[in-house]
């Protein structure tokens, strides 16, 4: 078994098994306007949205720009339960289908065909993924290694559990599943997930 790397202070275990509320009122009224998003990672919402008066505003996956605040909204829409409530183990669970979405459209393969199904190697080529995908912002892979990544997401704007998830799926992909999971958020806009296998 191996011993459990050292996890700086700042950073919070998250429990996928939990139930935890999430408010995400602060990032859809923060984000600046200027951002942008391409479609091609909004298929992971698509059959959340089923059923919800969002669903109007669902735009299928293809390479056209969008606002971030409307792939937020949509994102805490998909994750609303049928009480209204949004828990950070929904977005986390949600955005687990967005990284093998993505791989399979030309440009995902395009990015990530010398990884195949080595999660370390996906990790390296993450950052063209964010850039071609998000009008700001950027991806920092801080450490990468075998048992251990961590990336800060900074100026992108995405949810926090919702990245942790994202890079989930990409574990997945790879036969791994995260022994643990470790978030921090410094600001609105800059957060960083540790995940350990």
């Amino acid at each position: 078994m191996k011993s459990a790397a050292r996890v700086p202070e700042e950073f919070v275990e998250f429990d996928p098994e939990a139930s935890e509320a999430f408010d995400g009122a602060p990032y859809v009224a923060r984000v600046p306007s200027a951002l942008r998003i391409r479609t091609l990672v909004w298929g992971a919402l698509e059959r959340h949205l089923e059923g919800k008066p969002e669903a109007a505003d669902f735009v299928k996956p293809s390479f056209a720009w969008r606002p971030r605040r409307e792939y937020l909204r949509l994102q805490l829409a998909a994750a609303r339960d049928p009480e209204g409530r949004v828990t950070a183990q929904a977005l986390y669970r949600i955005a687990g289908r967005v990284y093998p979405d993505f791989a399979v459209t030309t440009l995902g393969r395009a990015m990530f065909a010398v990884a195949g199904r080595d999660f370390n190697r996906m990790c390296s080529a993450a950052h063209r993924a964010y850039d071609s995908v998000s009008s700001h912002g950027e991806l920092i892979l801080r450490e990468n290694r075998p048992g251990r990544v961590h990336v800060a997401v900074i100026g992108i704007w995405d949810l926090p559990p919702f990245t942790a998830g994202v890079f989930r799926g990409a574990m997945e992909v790879a036969g791994l599943t995260p022994r643990s999971v470790y978030l921090r958020s410094r600001s609105l806009d800059w957060h960083e997930v540790i995940l350990d296998w």
